[in-house]
């Protein structure tokens, strides 16, 4: 059981996996998940996770890349797996890219806040 949980931790697809999944729905150190958040949000792709395992530093993408290969059968069983990649870069760095390539902070807030094409 997870700390503070009365129920088991499980994963809700365990009969699609046949049961691999469950080292990967085991209970983890909470600040090891904090660290990954404050990692994800400062550094964004770019950075480096704390795999929840190994306990080893990786790039952010490559636990990202890991993460789409272990829902793809399901993904693509539900008709999803279209919709499902990683960018090249997150809004930050294409923020960071278009100041220096010259655009105005305006231009680029511009671009930011620009309505989008609705995803159905």
């Amino acid at each position: 059981m997870c700390a503070g949980s009365t129920r088991p931790a499980r994963s809700t697809s365990t009969r699609r996996c046949g049961g691999a999944c469950a080292r990967i729905s085991r209970c983890h150190p909470h600040r090891l998940i904090e660290e990954n958040l404050w990692r994800a949000i400062r550094y964004g792709l770019s950075g480096e996770l704390i795999d929840l395992e190994s306990g080893e530093v990786r790039p952010a993408r490559a636990h990202l890349e890991r993460l789409l290969e272990w829902v793809a059968p399901v993904a693509e069983e539900i008709g999803a797996a279209p919709h499902l990649s990683i960018p090249t870069a997150n809004a930050a760095e294409r923020q960071i890219a278009r100041h220096a390539e010259g655009a105005t902070l305006e231009e680029i807030y511009a671009d930011q806040v620009r309505p989008r094409e609705r995803v159905v």
